[in-house]
């Protein structure tokens, strides 16, 4: 009796992949194009066919290694042995005959059994293509989903970095302007050799500047009511002395930027201190004007 594991260079115990790539690497080395007309290579090729033709199917390889086990003896109770071979063969044998009695009576059938069966066979290739359209689309939907996770915690990282970097601008923005109030103490609040320099007739009113008004308006629609009134005191010290509360700008980093980027247009308020100057109870007429109208 041949030997299949022998041919093939391969262990008893070995499975089908193993099987599969001792085939494939004798096959090229013993293939009779590479050895023309040399009886040996033949016969190895042939072996080597015929091995695999056995033992790469998973019923003639368990039937096989039955036959062969009994061959080198190696089952104690021969007897059942023998009796689960012939039950695999016979079984074989009924699905091989069912399988051609069934091809007999297609012979005989109607068209009508004809076109039932046609539409049986249709439905079950239709349900086995939805079957397998359906766990792609479960294995992208699963796919798709870590995507979506790992993106998000990306935006998250992302947005937190930006967050922390817009803090940190406007701490040294501050920190800054707190150096040049040391560094220049006597230096005024604006310069006297300003090309608008300050208007001792001047005195504000709503009426005259109505951009102001519609700044507050402004304010009152985006910004709460509890942090209106030092979001005001902020913007008016910063559009006079461009410096701004350490404090104010770590608590409030939304409204800081609404102040650095000029979101409720810090020129206009600029120009009135510039009119004003150093005229002090103007000033504060002017900021107290201001505040009353946002409460």
């Amino acid at each position: 009796m041949k030997n299949y594991y022998d041919i093939l260079g391969i262990e008893f115990e070995s499975n089908l992949s193993e099987v599969k790539s001792a085939y494939r690497k004798l096959s090229k080395k013993f293939h009779p194009d590479l050895n023309p007309n040399d009886k040996f290579f033949e016969k190895m090729f042939k072996d080597i066919n015929e091995a695999n033709e056995v033992l790469s199917d998973v019923n003639s390889k368990q039937k096989y290694d039955k036959i062969l086990g009994l061959y080198q003896n190696r089952y104690k109770n021969v007897d059942q042995t023998l009796e689960e071979i012939e039950n695999q063969i016979k079984k074989e044998f009924d699905e091989l005959l069912k399988k051609k009695e069934e091809e007999i009576k297609k012979k005989f059938w109607t068209y009508d059994q004809h076109k039932k069966e046609e539409e049986r066979i249709r439905k079950e290739q239709e349900n086995k293509k939805r079957k397998i359209y359906f766990e792609q689309l479960k294995a992208e939907q699963h796919n798709l989903k870590n995507e979506k996770t790992r993106i998000a915690k990306q935006t998250s990282d992302f947005r937190k970095r930006i967050i922390e970097n817009e803090k940190r601008i406007t701490s040294i923005q501050n920190r800054i302007s707190e150096i040049g109030s040391i560094l220049n103490p006597d230096k005024l609040r604006f310069d006297s050799n300003s090309k608008n320099p300050e208007d001792k007739n001047y005195n504000f009113n709503f009426d005259s500047e109505k951009n102001i008004k519609t700044l507050l308006d402004k304010i009152k629609t985006n910004i709460v009511l509890q942090k209106r009134e030092r979001f005001l005191r902020s913007l008016l010290n910063y559009c006079k002395s461009k410096s701004m509360s350490a404090k104010f700008a770590s608590e409030n980093p939304e409204l800081t930027q609404f102040i650095i980027n000029s979101k409720f247009n810090n020129n206009e308020f600029s120009k009135i201190y510039k009119k004003l100057g150093s005229q002090t109870v103007k000033i504060d007429k002017f900021e107290s004007k201001l505040f009353d109208y946002i409460n």
